[in-house]
């Protein structure tokens, strides 16, 4: 419990400078729009005063906070990051702008058309915090993992303080039970990190293979996102070069870019089929 606490604080942490740097980042980009003392904002054009550049700041700390606790992003997967900060700067706006501020500020939320064009100012600055937050978490995420590797994997990106950590090679049927079951098995044990490497982000449901051949079936229709199948586990996806059972780490090449780089573990599983 303990361990849990600690690493939960330390992830808290990362988020909240990473939040306030891209806290920064969002307040150029509104000031870029505007003239240099004022900033397009969910209240209108105002003036940036110390008030209001605390305020973006704060709302940054806080949004990088929920970003560390929300994501463990894979160490090469850049361009998951990317997209996970677009869509989290998307929600940013429309929470905050177009919802929360303008509740309390008493003008009400602004869903209408002519609202939510007016407020499309704001949404260049939340894409920019988004996609800030979780680059450069990202990145502090894939420094820590270099550097777990290059003391012989003792620790993890993910959980610094993980007790164990069990690693399934294989996406298939047998992969995806293993995840499932060791889910339900340490569901309330955070000490237990699972992490899943498979070479495709789907499960393809094999034995309905001829109807798609025969036709009765759309081939998209027989496979499933592998991350729809968990609650906890880490979807690493790539195709595992060689493990070295000494160290206790299990090589994989990226499948974007082919860069090999390290998963640690304390337990593997081959459920990798024929």
């Amino acid at each position: 419990m303990r361990n849990m606490r600690r690493q939960q604080v330390l992830r808290a942490i990362s988020g909240y400078i990473v939040g306030i740097v891209a806290g920064w980042m969002h307040i150029g980009v509104l000031t870029a729009l505007h003239r240099a003392s004022h900033i397009a904002s969910p209240m209108g054009v105002v003036s940036l005063t110390p008030g209001v550049i605390v305020a973006y700041l704060s709302l940054g700390g806080v949004l990088g906070i929920l970003y560390a606790l929300l994501f463990s992003p894979t160490p090469e997967g850049y361009a998951e990051s990317l997209m996970n900060g677009l869509v989290y700067g998307v929600l940013g706006w429309v929470l905050f702008a177009l919802s929360l501020i303008p509740v309390m500020t008493g003008e009400g939320p602004q869903w209408h058309i002519a609202q939510v064009a007016d407020m499309l100012p704001a949404l260049a600055g939340f894409l920019v915090q988004g996609v800030a937050i979780a680059l450069l978490y990202h990145a502090l995420f894939a420094g820590v993992a270099r550097r777990a590797v290059a003391v012989g994997g003792a620790t993890t990106a993910t959980s610094p303080a993980t007790a164990r950590r069990i690693v399934i090679v294989g996406g298939g049927f047998a992969g995806v039970t293993t995840a499932r079951h060791l889910e339900h098995l340490f569901a309330r044990d955070e000490s237990v990190a699972i992490t899943l490497i498979s070479k495709t982000n789907y499960l393809l449901f094999t034995p309905m293979l001829s109807e798609v051949t025969a036709g009765d079936v759309e081939a998209q229709h027989i496979s499933t996102p592998l991350r729809a199948f968990f609650r906890r586990t880490r979807v690493v996806r790539g195709e595992v070069r060689s493990a070295d059972l000494t160290r206790k780490v299990v090589w994989v090449a990226s499948g974007a870019t082919g860069a090999e780089f390290a998963v640690p573990f304390d337990h593997l599983v081959l459920a990798v089929g024929a």
